[in-house]
């Protein structure tokens, strides 16, 4: 993808960006919530913390080199496209496929081809990611005894979780050809899950920033930088929900995020009702042994 972009801001050259329309804090959000969806699941390596070695510094250092490069990588993208199409009717928000058309003003139509090859290798490994960090939330359910026991499992040869991989990939292929069959075109269905998974990445992402340093006091390690992170943070991902659903009143979204609250509450509610003990014990399945502590054994 730096190869693509870079290759067109060489023949675009550096320039100043057109000024934005203004289309509001309603549209903003609007365009924000789908851009994040392109960050999602940068802390995927997280899922893998209890096979890493020394996982105390090798998972923050893979989570923060993957925030750090999307973010060179977005910035990069965003301003070759803002500059390039900057002349066209519409500028870079009035273009279909932006790159593509940017590649064909510039005389490079195999970019387009390249770009479709890195689009696709994203979307598997976007896939395989997700899939996997879903899978083992699954397994670690399962043994705390806060999901069905089955989905702890493993499979006797193999040892992976199979039976969690079952209960995952079904679903996650079923719904788009669902939605397509019942007439929905390829872009409504991808706009439609991106931006409901989108919200659910969100509220759990701002749970995190809440939870973290009530967490972190309570065995000892609260810092003052996760404070700030926390409170800044925070605001800013609750600002983004609240604005999206704001201004999408009138569409299905609202009523999706609502019903997926319900259901999770009701979960949690039932949860604390009947398995109280196995609620408290979450997290017991990954502990911290010495090895994985920056002094410990290589």
């Amino acid at each position: 993808m730096l190869v693509v972009f870079g290759l067109l801001l060489a023949r675009v050259g550096p320039g100043l960006a057109p000024a934005a329309p203004d289309r509001g804090v309603g549209g903003i959000a609007a365009g924000v919530l789908p851009a994040l969806g392109a960050f999602i699941g940068f802390e995927a390596a997280a899922s893998y913390g209890v096979e890493a070695r020394r996982p105390f510094r090798t998972v923050p250092r893979a989570v923060q080199g993957t925030a750090a490069l999307c973010g060179v990588l977005y910035l990069v993208a965003a301003y070759t496209q803002v500059i390039g199409l900057g002349a066209l009717p519409g500028g870079l928000a009035g273009q279909a496929e932006p790159v593509s058309t940017l590649a064909a003003l510039q005389q490079l139509p195999w970019l387009s081809y390249l770009l479709d090859l890195g689009i696709a290798a994203s979307f598997l490994a976007c896939t395989l990611a997700t899939g996997n960090a879903l899978v083992r939330v699954l397994l670690s359910m399962g043994r705390e005894g806060v999901a069905p026991a089955a989905l702890g499992r493993t499979h006797p040869r193999y040892r992976t979780p199979h039976v969690a991989i079952l209960a995952v990939l079904p679903p996650v292929a079923v719904v788009p050809v669902v939605l397509m069959a019942a007439g929905m075109s390829t872009t409504s269905v991808f706009v439609t899950l991106l931006n409901v998974a989108v919200f659910g990445y969100l509220v759990a992402y701002l749970l995190v920033c809440v939870a973290a340093p009530v967490f972190l006091h309570r065995i000892g390690e609260l810092t003052r930088g996760a404070l700030v992170v926390g409170a800044i943070t925070a605001p800013a991902l609750l600002a983004a929900l609240v604005v999206f659903t704001a201004d999408n009143l009138g569409g299905p979204y609202p009523a999706v995020f609502g019903l997926c609250a319900l259901a999770g509450l009701a979960w949690f509610a039932w949860l604390r009702r009947r398995r109280p003990r196995d609620l408290a014990r979450v997290g017991i399945y990954d502990e911290t042994s010495e090895a994985d502590l920056l002094g410990g054994e290589r």
